[in-house]
């Protein structure tokens, strides 16, 4: 049964971020025009891991190799899993970037991001000023995250808690998870009702079965 648990846990590290969370740079400098690079602050794969597995149950350990420096990030399911990538040095944060570029590289080797690599999310290229996108390319990038966002973010919440309360061990884990993802279920609710339904059908269901096995 373990292994079927920390199933939910592994698709709620691939959720997507909310757009307020992503940001974006141009791919190349010097050109009118370029391709969007979208990323998130090591802050928030930290955020993510905290509320998904627990701050307990991850940790990191860096090691230096000359300009670089690779992360091992391990995530204890039914037991550690490490997972390690090297990061270099940022334009913008040098020394301190490399450190956060290591980590959130290894965070993708366990899901976390990894769809922030699809080639559906950005269409096309957009202007560009110095190193920075024009204030119109940034307005632009902005509606097709929110638009890729929305689109997905209601088949992961469901499919989330639809997997979480199936395989919940014990009536007190599946009361816990619900109680522990309260926000999730109101914003699936409010944006689908119907998926709300079918998940509290799944949460019933999965109840009354692990309270007749308790008793």
């Amino acid at each position: 049964m373990a292994e079927k648990y920390y199933t939910a846990e592994q698709e709620a590290l691939k959720a997507p971020f909310h757009p307020s969370e992503l940001k974006w740079r141009p791919a190349k400098f010097g050109r009118s025009k370029s391709a969007a690079l979208l990323y998130v602050d090591a802050r928030n794969v930290m955020d993510r891991l905290d509320s998904v597995v627990s701050p307990e149950r991850w940790k990191t350990q860096y090691s230096d190799a000359g300009d670089r420096c690779s992360c091992t990030l391990a995530i204890m399911w039914d037991e550690w899993v490490p997972k390690s990538d090297v990061g270099t040095p940022s334009t913008f944060e040098g020394i301190k970037g490399m450190y956060s570029d290591a980590f959130k590289r290894a965070a993708v080797h366990h899901g976390i991001g990894r769809y922030l690599y699809d080639d559906d999310i950005l269409d096309g290229e957009f202007e560009t000023k110095g190193e920075r996108f024009t204030p119109d390319a940034d307005k632009k990038i902005e509606e097709q995250v929110d638009k890729h966002f929305r689109f997905h973010k209601g088949n992961y919440r469901e499919k989330i808690c639809a997997v979480m309360f199936e395989v919940s061990p014990t009536a007190a884990i599946l009361k816990g998870h619900r109680e522990g993802n309260a926000d999730l279920l109101k914003e699936l609710k409010a944006d689908d009702s119907a998926a709300f339904k079918r998940v509290q059908v799944i949460y019933k269901k999965r109840l009354a079965a692990l309270t007749a096995m308790e008793e």
